[in-house]
């Protein structure tokens, strides 16, 4: 990997940002604990998700991208809100990202 450092003239940036590449580059600080995601696959799910809310797709929809259509065939219209609602805290995990929440990834 080849990283490129621009605008020398303000070293404190570039410092934090080869501290942060520090910490993926060290394997002992790679098994810290997990992000407040839990996992990556909830991390995937909620940009999905945001990716969808913010293209204009109903809550539908963005299961349907995530989960599938089969799956959301079968749960979404059985009267239980667990799924609808699992959807909906998806795409506000999104939208807290992308309100800056993504620097809790970086710590």
């Amino acid at each position: 990997l080849v990283f490129e450092l621009g605008r020398l003239d303000d070293l404190t940036v570039q410092t934090d940002c080869l501290k942060m590449l520090q910490r993926f580059a060290d394997p002992a600080k790679a098994a810290a604990p997990a992000s407040v995601f839990g996992s990556d696959d909830k991390l995937r799910h909620a940009l999905m998700a945001l990716d969808g809310f913010l293209a204009g797709k109903t809550y539908r929809q963005i299961a349907m991208t995530i989960f599938g259509e089969v799956r959301v065939a079968e749960e979404w219209g059985a009267g239980n809100e667990s799924f609808k609602d699992r959807t909906r805290r998806l795409v506000a995990r999104g939208r807290e990202l992308m309100q800056g929440g993504y620097r809790s990834l970086m710590q």
